[in-house]
């Protein structure tokens, strides 16, 4: 992963002063199919930065709703047992979703 700041100076000296990628590369101690890549972001993006993944649940919406009221203390009835398919389930979902360590999941 490289900084930010090398980022804009690459796009920079490639786009602006159409410095050749091969010698921005160079300069930068970084391969030229970089750069390329790093103009290509910024011409469809607008800017260099990372894209952020989002995240897509694999839950059914009534499971996280009643693992959320449980993290925060809210009395409410267990789901049916047609919500809670497998045990790996709720425990991946306390793990992996709602970020529950080891040492919670165990008290």
């Amino acid at each position: 992963m490289y900084s930010s700041d090398l980022r804009w100076r690459a796009v920079t000296l490639d786009y602006v002063y159409n410095v050749p990628c091969e010698q921005v590369a160079r300069l930068f101690g970084v391969s030229d199919r970089i750069v390329r890549r790093l103009h290509e972001q910024f011409k469809s993006d607008g800017h260099v930065q990372s894209r952020q993944r989002s995240r897509l649940s694999s839950h059914s919406k009534e499971l996280l709703g009643f693992a959320a009221e449980a993290r925060y203390g809210s009395s409410s009835a267990l789901p049916t047992v047609h919500y809670l398919h497998r045990v790996a389930s709720i425990l991946c979902l306390l793990k992996f979703e709602l970020n529950f360590t080891r040492k919670v999941l165990e008290r």
